[in-house]
């Protein structure tokens, strides 16, 4: 579920960069970024009495930065 959260404004960005006006047109590809979000505001609010009740959610994505003692996720 994190990485839903993280990702879909990243590609939804990525759509409509590489997607608007030449492939597809304006209008559908609009459509398809809204549902995108839409979906995404029905994820998180299905999660938002956890996440009221204290529970987190976490995941790792990768490592960013790594050093001899020391270690970004």
């Amino acid at each position: 579920m994190t990485l839903i959260v993280v990702f879909t404004p990243f590609l939804n960005f990525l759509l409509m960069t590489f997607l608007s006006g030449r492939i597809v047109s304006w209008r559908h590809l609009s459509a398809v970024v809204i549902s995108n979000m839409v979906g995404l505001l029905a994820l998180l609010l299905a999660k938002f009495s956890d996440i009221v009740a204290g529970k987190s959610y976490s995941t790792t994505v990768g490592n960013w930065l790594t050093s001899a003692l020391f270690e970004v996720h």
